[in-house]
This record gives C-alpha cells, structure tokens and sequence, in this order.
C-alpha cells in the first residue's frame, strides 16, 4: 500500500484512565496517545469507565454502559460487537485496521465484526498464565484467526506461538516506553524527605498483589536485608488484583511474622503523582516476579534512576541487563538473590552507577514513540499484505454435489483438468466449497472444502458462507456454477460485498417442476432470481436463456458462453456398419430426461436397435422394471469414467437424448463432438444446439414423433453419416472448451479486477 497514506486505527478500550493499575491499561494508553501523536487518527469505543482527557487525533466514542457489575466476557463482547456495527453501518465511520487490547474481553466481539467486514485484526498479548484455561482457549481462538498479534517481548512471542500454536511470522515484538512521569522531588533526598523516610536506604515494588507478582517473595528477600541493615525500607505500592484472592492482609500479617512490620510501607494504590514520588525515592527496584510479559512497573522506576532487582522469568531479562543497570537472579535461590542485592546496597558508587545507567538504558530503547512507529508498521504490512495477497477464487458447486458426486457422473476430470486449471491461471488461491463430506485434493493449488457429514444439504448451504467465512471473506471473486442454487454464493456476496459471477444454465423454476417438484421449484425460481439482481455478471449458455434473463435483469450484465466440449479428446475413429444398431443415452436417470417414453418409442423398433444407458439416479431400478416389461434390449451401465467416455460413443450408431427439459447439455455436445447423428427432443436447451435437419433431428417429446425420428436414423444411413459430420463440425466450431473457457477467465479477471 501507499507508505504516505495515513493509516485509521480503532481500538475498542474499558479505560483510557492515566490511573490505571494495570500495565496492559498504561501500554495501551500511552500507544494511543503516540499514535495521535504521530498523526494517526484513532477511533476509540470506551465503555465501562467513560472518563477520558481528550486528545487531537482521538475520536472517543463513549458507549453509555457502565462498569457497575462484575464484567464478563460475554458482555463485553455484546457491547463492543454492537457498537463496532453502530459506528461502521450507520455512522459509517471508516477504518483501515481493528486493533484489540485484550484477545478475551474485546477480542470476540473484534472477530464476528471482522467476519462481517473484513476489516484487518490485530491483537495484543502480553503474556499468557496457563492456569487460566478458559481465557486462554478464548484469547487462542481469537488470536489464530487474526490477521497478526503483537506481544511486548521475545519471550511473549516464543510463549503465545507455543501455547496458541501461531506461526511466528504472524507474532511482531514491540515494547513499550517509558512513561514520563511528572517529577514531584528534584532529588532522591527530597522525595524522601517528602515521604518521611530521610536518611533512610528505601528498597520498592509497584504492582498489583496478585501471587504472580510474587509480593510474598519479595518481602522474605527484604526480611533478609533488614536484618543485615536496620536502615532499610520497603515500599509496596498497589493494591489487590480484582477478582483474585485478597493478599494484602497477609502480606501484612507476613511482615510482622518476619519482625519487619515497621520497616514495610504498603502504600496501597496510589494516583499517578504519588507514584512517581515513591519511585524517585528509590534506591533499588525489587521485582521477582514470575510471569511478565514486558515489565513496565521495572522500566518507569528504572527510568527515574532507580537499578532493578529482577528475577530471571519472562520478559524481565530482556529488559534488565544483569550488572549494567540492575540485577537479573535466580528465583530458586533465594539466599542468593538477596546476597546479591545486600552487596550492591552495601556499593554506593557501583549503585549509583547502574542507577545512571538504568535511566539513561531505558530511555535510549524504550520510547512510546518508537511503540508507535513499530506498531504503524505492522499494520502496514498487515494492510499490505492483504492488498498484494495472491488472487483468491471461490467456486460454489450445485446443491448436492461435491468431488465424490463429479467423479461418478464422470465429470471430475473435465472439472479439474479444464476449468480448475484454467481458473489458475489468474487466481493464486481457489476454494472449491461441496456438500460432499470427503476430504480430497483436487489439485495442487486448490483447496476442496467439504460439506458436514449428517447435515442436510439446505441446512449446510444455509451456513456455508458462516462456517466458511475467511474463505469468502478473503475471495476476490465469488463464482457460482448454477444459479438455482445460488443461496450460499449470494450471502457470501452480500455479507462481505464481493462481486459474484454466476451461470444461468436453465430455468431453474421450471426444471424443478417438470421434476414434479412444484414447492421446491418456487424456492429456487426465487434463489435464482436474487442470484441474477445480486450478481457481477451472469453467464447464460444459449440465445434463449439470454433473452429470458435480459427481460429480468438487462442486458449489461450478461454474456453468453455455451458450455464447452475437448473435441480433440471427443475425436473417435468411426466402426463400419453393424447388422445391430446402437442407440446411445446418456444422462442422470431422473424423471426429467423422460427415459421411459424413450423406451415406447422404441419398443416398435424392437430386436433392430441396442440401447446402451450411461448414467445413474433415482430412476434406474423403475426403468430397469420397464425395460424388462417392453422386453427391450437396454444395457445399463451405470457411471462411467470419464476418460473411458470416448470408447462408448464410439460403440455407437446415434445419440438420443428425449428430455422434457435443458439447460445446454453437455453429454450432447460430446456425441456431437465425437461425430455421432443426435435425436433430440425439441424443447428448451435441446433445440438451441441441434439444427434440425443440419445437425440432427428434433422431434416431439412423444413416442410416436420420437421413434419415428430413431427410425429414420437407422434406416438411412447415408442422412446418419451426413448429419454425424455436420454436428462435428458445429461442435468443433460454436462449442469448442477452450474458447468458451478463455471467455469465462477474460470475465472472471475484469469482474474481480484482475484484468
């Protein structure tokens, strides 16, 4: 994307409080203000603590939801979720990136407003407390789905990747900064002097008192230094962590056990003045915290001169140089981590030397302004990314079919090594999406997404373009194999506004009731008729359907491309004459091909004629029972594959083909292509590929008018012959794949862009 365009950052918040407690809070703050700084607009959703300080370059929009109940993950994602769709749907307040601070509190309402928009996610982690399942299953799910997450140290990456099982390339490290807190002494000596504690050697903690950031430890290590030196004081700034176990009552009673009652000062939670008074009263930071994601309690008091006693979990080494500017220790050796500490106390020049070097260290790597320019760049490789991202294609197959249903009607190879190949051409990424359940691989490239085992089909499109929205969502063009069947395809289009090309093969109302299916014809006449007013362009693949979708839609989105036939694949080697003529169908077995007044208009021809059926479905076991009552010679061959099509044309004397109804049928254009004479029947579909009497014969959908037109075929030969080449020529002419194919891909890339 354009490196000089300015980036539109929202960012759901519960406080934009200065006298947070949680180093979450201040990180997220403290980004957002060096954003605004940085002169990147930030639309902010506030709820549960409204109270804010504006700031140029903030749009705060205060959502009137107050935090007076215990929060909850489901609430917050109730009032974040509609709030997002208030500012994006009818404020229409327009961003280029959702950043979220917590995966738990605010990430789900982020992700559902993400699968409806598309808008890019970033998340925030900082560390993660595997003790806590159920928050971390959720922040796991919100965060595999995102586009990247930020933690705030390398040992948060190596943690979140681990645990969440992210791909670290998707895991960006920024710190945070230092926060300039408003000096209230300009000395050490004053600001001890202000807290009464003149003279006096003053160790610190500033943290919430949760077991993670092991207040506990932290007073037995002080114990021990008390007792070496009774100089010596220890402020405990915080309170207790909400929601957990209170602590502070037995720190409290800890400190009288260990004789230090009076040398410990819990300060409880202080406002932001106050704290930054106790820091620069500070001789050492005491901090053996167990689990830290970056640390900002250590780098503020760092940054106000104070060395850091650290321990050696987490991210705390990554910010504490060990003997440079403070001490990073064992947690297992307690005695130790207080030697260590008694004898930098004991050094004054050497404590004084790494205080200095702590507040210049600090100062030199961690800056809000750094925070923010990385976090800019991030988001521009996220939007980047998504912008430059290969092509994507998905294709919605009819309702019912899938790989396994291709491959029995013989269709998979022509679907594969045509259409798929040719689609990958332009598209770097295509997604198949059946109602089959198997898991295949179509080909390289290209991902088959299956339907759900046990589930109805109408139930499973129905919630297709939900189950499968990263799919559709990440799809530059929608593309929909039939319009009858089209409700998927058109919420997909309509839920992420992509543009969706859509094939209009035959009157979908109409088929379904000469199927005797009047309800469900009603039901895809209606599908099919959203699909036209929804769609990109509708490819109709013969003159006739062209004018009914024109009276219907207009003329400017339609273009005609009739289905296609491999006539070099279809190019057969003709047998001479036999005594037995066969007649060739082939087809679904339904009510709709009208196979049983094929077999009365046969049945006068009698032993003269074979009749070989390629095909299955629901019919079959009626028709077998009325082949064997007309005592006609039918061989039912059941499905055949694909590549073995061409040796049963080849068998062949004519193709028939007695439909009440069709769309442009494909096996017809195969028994033109392999030069055979075709009898059709003269309906819709039929009669806009055969030429009567030029390319075959049309005859009445009646026994009579049907087995007249058979008849003649076999008695002339030379009419057969004749009529066999003319359609092998029209079909290598007017129906060749290839050219039918370059007009779909042509379409595809103007529709999606690409072009």
């Amino acid at each position: 994307m354009d490196d000089d365009r300015v980036l539109r950052v929202c960012s759901p918040q519960m406080s934009l409080s200065p006298e947070n407690t949680y180093g979450g809070g201040i990180f997220h703050l403290k980004l957002l203000e060096a954003l605004a700084d940085r002169g990147v607009p930030c639309l902010i959703p506030l709820a549960f603590r409204p109270e804010y300080e504006a700031r140029e370059n903030w749009d705060v929009h205060v959502i009137p939801v107050q935090r007076t109940y215990k929060l909850g993950v489901l609430v917050s994602t109730f009032v974040f979720f509609f709030d997002l769709l208030w500012l994006w749907y009818v404020v229409r307040r327009r961003f280029d990136i959702l950043r979220v601070t917590d995966p738990y509190y605010v990430g789900p309402a982020a992700l559902i407003f993400r699968w409806f928009t598309g808008i890019p996610l970033v998340a925030n982690v900082f560390h993660i407390e595997e003790t806590e399942r159920f928050r971390n299953a959720v922040a796991r799910y919100v965060c595999r789905r995102c586009d990247a997450v930020v933690v705030t140290s390398h040992f948060s990456k190596s943690q979140v990747s681990r645990l969440f099982g992210l791909d670290p390339d998707r895991v960006f490290v920024t710190y945070g900064g230092t926060t300039d807190l408003k000096r209230a002494a300009a000395t050490k000596d004053e600001a001890k002097r202000a807290l009464g504690l003149s003279g006096r050697t003053v160790l610190g903690f500033v943290g919430a008192l949760s077991e993670r950031k092991n207040p506990g430890y932290a007073l037995e290590v002080f114990a021990d230094l008390y007792r070496r030196d009774a100089s010596r004081r220890f402020l405990i700034v915080g309170s207790d962590a909400p929601g957990q176990e209170p602590l502070l009552p037995r720190l409290k009673a800890r400190a009288v056990e260990l004789g230090v009652g009076d040398a410990v000062h819990f300060m409880g939670r202080v406002p932001t003045d106050r704290k930054a008074l106790c820091l620069a009263a500070m001789d050492l930071f005491l901090f053996p915290s167990l689990l830290e994601g970056f640390g900002l309690a250590v780098v503020e008091a760092m940054a106000c001169g104070a060395p850091a006693a650290v321990s050696d979990r987490g991210s705390l080494p990554e910010v504490v140089t060990h003997n440079v500017d403070g001490l990073v220790l064992d947690l297992n050796d307690r005695q130790k981590f207080a030697d260590e500490m008694h004898a930098l106390l004991g050094d004054k020049k050497r404590l004084a030397a790494m205080g200095d070097a702590a507040s210049r260290n600090v100062r030199e790597r961690f800056s809000w302004d750094g925070c923010a320019a990385a976090a800019e760049e991030i988001h521009r490789q996220v939007i980047g990314g998504a912008e430059h991202a290969k092509p994507a294609l998905a294709v919605v197959l009819n309702a019912g079919d899938g790989v396994e249903t291709m491959r029995r009607e013989g269709q998979l190879a022509r679907f594969r090594d045509h259409y798929v190949r040719r689609w990958a051409e332009v598209f770097g990424a295509i997604s198949v999406f059946g109602y089959t359940p198997e898991r295949e691989k179509i080909a390289d490239g290209v991902r088959y997404v299956p339907g759900r085992r046990n589930w109805p089909g109408p139930l499973y499109g129905l919630a297709m373009p939900f189950l499968h929205r990263h799919l559709f969502r990440r799809a530059d063009v929608i593309r929909l194999m039939h319009a009858g069947a089209g409700l998927p395809a058109l919420m997909g289009s309509f839920l992420w506004r992509k543009p969706l090309v859509a094939t209009y093969g035959y009157r979908y109302g109409e088929f379904m009731r000469k199927k005797n299916r009047p309800w469900y014809a009603c039901f895809v006449g209606a599908v099919s008729y959203l699909v036209l007013k929804r769609a990109s362009a509708v490819i109709v693949t013969t003159p006739a359907l062209e004018v009914f979708v024109r009276a219907q839609v207009g003329p400017e989105k339609i273009v005609l491309i009739p289905n296609g036939v491999d006539d070099a694949f279809f190019e057969i080697k003709r047998r001479g004459s036999r005594k037995k003529k066969t007649a060739l169908f082939v087809g679904r077995l339904t009510r709709q091909k009208n196979l049983g007044m094929l077999f009365e208009a046969l049945a006068p021809i009698g032993a003269g004629v074979r009749l070989v059926v390629v095909g299955d479905g629901e019919e079959r076991a009626k028709l077998e029972t009325h082949a064997a009552r007309l005592e006609l010679n039918v061989e039912f061959r059941g499905t055949v594959p694909h590549e073995q099509i061409p040796a049963v044309y080849a068998e062949a004397d004519l193709f028939v083909l007695p439909s009440l109804i069709e769309g442009h049928p494909k096996a017809l254009l195969e028994a033109m292509a392999a030069g055979l004479p075709c009898v059709g029947s003269r309906v819709e579909g039929i009669a806009d590929v055969l030429r009567d009497e030029q390319t075959g014969l049309l005859a009445d959908p009646t026994a009579e008018a049907f087995g007249a037109a058979v008849a003649r075929l076999l008695d002339d030969r030379p009419l057969a012959v004749d009529l066999g080449r003319r359609a092998r020529e029209d079909a290598t002419e007017r129906y060749r794949l290839e050219k039918s194919l370059d007009a779909e891909v042509a379409l595809l890339s103007r529709i999606g862009g690409l072009a």
